[in-house]
C-alpha cells in the first residue's frame, strides 16, 4: 500500500538524494570547523532530508510502524538505562 508507486528512476532518486545529503551533512561539519557561516549547505541538508522523508514514507507505509517501533525501542532502553543508575 503506498502513494508513490514503483516508477523508472526511483532507485537513481533516491542515491541522488542520499548524496546531497552527505554533500550538505559534510558543508555542514566543515562549516561548523571553520567557524564561517554558509547556509547553503543547511539548505541541501534539510530540502534533501525532506525529500529521502516522503519519498521513504509514501512509498510505503510499513514505514511509520518501523519508525515507531525503533522510536519505542529506544525510549524502553533508555528508561532502563536511567532507572538502574
Amino acid at each position: 500500500m503506498s502513494i508513490i508507486p514503483n516508477f523508472i528512476g526511483k532507485r537513481w532518486l533516491k542515491i541522488s538524494l542520499r548524496t546531497a545529503h552527505l554533500v550538505g551533512f559534510a558543508g555542514v561539519f566543515s562549516s561548523i570547523l571553520t567557524s564561517s557561516e554558509q547556509d547553503v549547505y543547511w539548505g541541501i541538508t534539510i530540502i534533501s532530508g525532506l525529500g529521502l522523508l516522503s519519498l521513504e514514507a509514501l512509498s510505503n507505509f510499513v514505514w511509520f510502524v518501523q519508525i515507531r517501533a525503533l522510536a519505542m525501542h529506544t525510549r524502553y532502553h533508555s528508561r532502563c538505562r536511567f532507572q538502574s543508575a
